[in-house]
């Protein structure tokens, strides 16, 4: 159990490192296809890759403490939910759904409230939120999972 606890914890600070690196790439591509040219194009993503980290670093002290109760749990959840753990599917389906609280608040919060409600931009903000938040739980769990191959099949018998 206490290699299992042990991995929830490097998989929950890699991905808190891993957060606004992905935040990053997701503005860029977003920033990509709303260009009108190519020079455009690459401008505005190098300066979102640069600086769009800095935005995801408020997003993601909001939400590490209560995700950390989620991936310390993981040993626990994995035992109860056993197909999370045993295909990529799984834990890309439980990345999703970990990261639609996160995803849901920002764009809520890009696009206003009440009568001025965008949708656009709450469609925007939410699929960059929601790519960037999944990719950043989602891929430290498969690499800590190719690291200790095993370790939560153990709780899933």
């Amino acid at each position: 159990m206490r290699l299992r606890i042990g991995l929830s914890l490097r998989w929950w600070i890699s991905s808190v490192l891993a957060a606004p690196v992905f935040w990053g790439l997701a503005g860029g591509l977003d920033a990509v296809f709303q260009a009108s040219s190519l020079p455009e194009a690459i401008a505005t993503f190098l300066m979102s890759v640069v600086y769009a980290p800095l935005f995801a670093l408020i997003i993601v002290a909001m939400f590490a403490p209560l995700y950390a109760l989620v991936f310390v749990g993981w040993p626990w959840l994995a035992g109860w939910l056993p197909f999370l753990e045993r295909s990529r599917s799984g834990l890309g389906i439980a990345s999703i759904i970990l990261a639609l609280p996160a995803a849901l608040t920002v764009a809520n919060s890009r696009a206003q409230f009440g009568p001025d409600f965008r949708w656009s931009e709450f469609a925007e903000w939410f699929t960059m939120a929601i790519t960037s938040g999944s990719m950043a739980i989602l891929g430290p769990r498969l690499f800590w999972r190719a690291l200790a191959p095993g370790a939560f099949a153990k709780a899933t018998g």
